[in-house]
């Protein structure tokens, strides 16, 4: 025979009281109950019942997704997620648990080199809930470019993404932009202005191209810090010349009628480079009538009398084109005392040429000279004894 007293409390806590005969002897049962706190935070097994006297049980806790066990409470006490009960007595406990907490992790960035650039963060912050997806910008300071990322992400491109499931290093790595060392510009002809046998410009008549009449000197201002080598000129990407002395000019004399691209490429010492192009309606149909030769002209003096600036008669001048290396002539230098002596005059196509100067008992000098067709360009020349 079974009987059962149900007592009611005010804390709705039952308290059971059971016994059992059996045979004429008494069996004694209680009551497990186990309880969850908050509500659906999990579970726990055995989930309650009736159990003899003396039973001994194990009784786990379960957490649903987004909880963690934190203790119990209730007949038990302890904060391990499995106990052990022994049925001495109506057990009444209560798994409790709480929010699983978010783990947070750090995003820790730098520049290289220091001071080329910077990172924004979007979100932003540094400090992250764990699986948030972070984009990474990098930009550059004036002076440099962005070039790669290393560390937990990589690539060349300056926007990118990274998720935070760990504390994450992140380096954006930037490169200085090389200053341009060479400087080129084309003087003349300028495009929208009108040129006329060389000789004129005409103000503005147009923006996109030059206009040319006749034959044109191609002016160009061409600077570097390692000096200049030489300028190369080009017509719709052909080699024309170069130049490599100050100023540095090309005659275009070509037969032609309608629009060209002219181009100049400097070179300095260093062999950096630079370029420069006009658009250019050229309108010549005969290129040997409007062209003219210029003059060298000048004075061989005795290195020993600089002073009284003392002419040398009869010294060897030599030409050598350095465009047309065909080309070579020889003249002297005047023997006519008093004023005249030692002067020379030499009538050359324009170009660049070597002016070798010699005479006996004397050290030979070498220079470059330019020729421009109608000007005279002078250059005297100090030769010092052996």
């Amino acid at each position: 025979m079974v009987y059962v007293d149900v007592i009611w409390i005010p804390t709705n806590e039952i308290i059971y009281h059971s016994s059992l005969y059996i045979g004429g002897s008494e069996s004694k049962y209680y009551i497990l109950e186990a309880l969850v706190y908050p509500d659906y935070a999990g579970y726990v097994v055995p989930s309650g019942g009736i159990y003899e006297e003396g039973t001994e049980l194990t009784v786990t806790a379960y957490a649903y997704e987004g909880y963690v066990f934190d203790h119990w409470s209730g007949d038990v006490s302890g904060s391990e997620p499995s106990i052990d009960v022994t049925m001495n007595s109506n057990i009444s406990l209560v798994a409790n648990f709480v929010a699983e907490p978010t783990e947070h992790y750090n995003l820790y960035t730098n520049v290289e080199p220091l001071g080329s650039g910077y990172i924004t963060l979007s979100p932003s912050g540094g400090y992250y809930e764990d699986n948030t997806e972070v984009t990474l910008t990098a930009h550059a300071y004036e002076g440099y470019i962005f070039d790669h990322w290393s560390g937990d992400v990589s690539g060349s491109s300056a926007t990118t993404q990274i998720i935070m499931d760990s504390d994450k290093n992140v380096v954006a790595h930037f490169v200085e932009v090389a200053t341009p060392v060479v400087s080129v510009e084309i003087t003349r002809p300028k495009a929208g202005y009108l040129y006329v046998k060389d000789a004129y410009s005409l103000p503005r008549v147009a923006k996109s191209s030059a206009f040319v009449i006749g034959p044109i000197t191609i002016n160009v201002s061409a600077d570097s810090p390692h000096g200049i080598k030489r300028v190369d000129f080009y017509i719709d990407g052909e080699y024309l010349g170069s130049d490599n002395i100050y100023p540095y000019e090309y005659r275009l004399n070509v037969r032609s009628i309608g629009v060209h691209n002219i181009t100049v490429v400097a070179y300095d010492w260093d062999d950096s480079t630079a370029s420069d192009y006009v658009s250019a309606f050229v309108f010549n149909l005969m290129p040997r009538k409007y062209e003219r030769s210029g003059v060298l002209k000048g004075k061989i003096i005795d290195g020993n009398r600089m002073l009284l600036r003392k002419g040398l008669g009869g010294v060897n001048i030599t030409v050598i084109s350095m465009d047309n290396s065909s080309f070579v002539k020889t003249v002297h230098s005047r023997r006519i005392p008093l004023l005249n002596k030692g002067r020379y005059s030499i009538r050359l196509d324009p170009g660049r040429y070597m002016v070798i100067v010699s005479a006996p008992g004397y050290n030979t000098v070498e220079k470059q000279v330019k020729i421009i067709a109608k000007k005279t360009t002078r250059e005297n020349f100090y030769l010092s004894p052996i």
